[in-house]
């Protein structure tokens, strides 16, 4: 019988991958932090998953390992909702079955959470690797970052922003949070949620790599037939105009720089075969993401001017464990 938890819960959706479900449900289970429960929530799978986490069940008797199986594919927006619904302790993980999470990490996060009670996100970079399993992890440093909404928009414009199956919520907040992968978002909705989700309090982010990001066939990252299309990208774009707008001269010309890196990310990840960069910003004008179209020559000076803000406006925030 599920029972609820009080400080911290873990919720790993799944779909059809019992081979990377079990490492990821193991690298949960071998967290220095052990006592919160796990629930898989399983998308309607048709292999073996339910099987799998019944050995783990067996093999962990003491800890609190729960199953629950829909009965129809709701895809990957529906199954976050699924947890979102049920969580119930005041801080929730939404864990993806193909990654590996650093064993210290949850200890790391829920301190922090204890030191900064405002805190309503915490998150962190991550490693990209197709075999995570001997990709050894890296140097920590101890440093992390403490952002108010605003700030944060603008960390997650100027840098790769955070890994999604590794972000941490105040329950609370989340439940007030939607999901829109269904209004006009699709894949960028994750962008969307982890700004919403700090509402009025804070977030927490680390720059050092806490989570394995998995690469493998079949990911929907990179299964561009589902997008991010041209419009759910510049949706996205557009709340980050929204949410990174000040009247500060100093961020008003990070804003112009970053903006700028992050569409050129984004053009390159999923716009690059279907049209040009140059092509790209014409929409976004018409969007009114930007004012007008740089060259070349123009955006590596930006990239340059970047790299400076990025150095000298977050150093603020920066705090040490």
């Amino acid at each position: 019988m599920y029972q609820k938890a009080k400080l911290f819960e873990a919720f790993v959706l799944t779909y059809n991958r019992a081979d990377f479900m079990e490492k990821a449900l193991l690298s949960l289970l071998e967290q220095t932090y052990k006592d919160f429960p796990i629930t898989v929530l399983d998308n309607a799978s048709t292999d073996d998953t339910a099987q799998r986490v019944k050995n783990i069940q067996k093999r962990y008797p003491d800890r609190k390992i729960y199953f629950k199986q829909s009965k129809t594919n709701t895809g990957p927006a529906g199954n976050f909702k699924w947890g979102q619904k049920l969580a119930k302790a005041k801080y929730a993980l939404f864990f993806h079955d193909d990654d590996i999470l650093h064993p210290k990490y949850v200890e790391t996060c829920l301190k922090l959470a204890q030191k900064h009670p405002h805190v309503n996100v915490i998150g962190c970079d991550c490693i990209s690797t197709s075999t995570p399993e001997t990709t050894p992890w890296r140097h920590f440093s101890g440093k992390y970052y403490l952002c108010d909404r605003k700030v944060f928009a603008h960390y997650m414009l100027a840098h790769k922003g955070m890994a999604w199956p590794a972000t941490i919520y105040n329950t609370k907040v989340l439940k007030k949070t939607p999901l829109l992968a269904d209004k006009g978002y699709g894949k960028t909705a994750d962008r969307v949620i982890l700004m919403d989700a700090v509402a009025n309090g804070f977030a927490v982010v680390f720059p050092d790599r806490y989570l394995k990001y998995r690469h493998h066939p079949g990911q929907d990252t990179f299964a561009y037939s589902t997008g991010p299309y041209e419009h759910e990208i510049i949706a996205l774009l557009k709340k980050f105009k929204k949410e990174a707008r000040s009247t500060s001269k100093a961020w008003k010309l990070a804003y112009n720089c970053f903006i700028l890196e992050k569409m050129k990310s984004n053009w390159r990840w999923a716009l690059k075969k279907q049209m040009t960069f140059e092509q790209f910003q014409k929409d976004c004008v018409k969007a009114g993401v930007i004012d007008k179209v740089i060259s070349n020559t123009s955006y590596k000076l930006t990239h340059y001017f970047a790299k400076v803000y990025r150095m000298v406006l977050f150093n603020q925030f920066r705090r040490t464990i």
